[in-house]
């Protein structure tokens, strides 16, 4: 199963001003609910969104691109 959870400080690089992207409204609005690892459903119910395009355009990959947030695979009993 897959999973969002915000980065660690640890697997994050500092960088200039200059370069730092710009945080969105809805990646902090994200930010603000995700606890821990959480699915992109149980995501979605937390900030109230039915429209999986919307959330995974907006809010997932913008947060996975500037490096805010990261999908992990939780491990399954085979």
């Amino acid at each position: 199963m897959r999973k969002l959870s915000r980065t660690t400080s640890s697997q994050t690089e500092t960088v200039a001003p200059e370069v730092t992207p710009e945080v969105t409204l809805e990646v902090q609005r994200m930010l603000t609910v995700l606890n821990g690892d959480m699915t992109r459903c149980e995501l979605m119910d937390a900030l109230g969104l039915k429209d999986e395009k919307h959330f995974c355009e907006n809010y997932q990959q913008t947060g996975i691109a500037i490096g805010l947030i990261e999908m992990t695979i939780s491990e399954v009993n085979i």
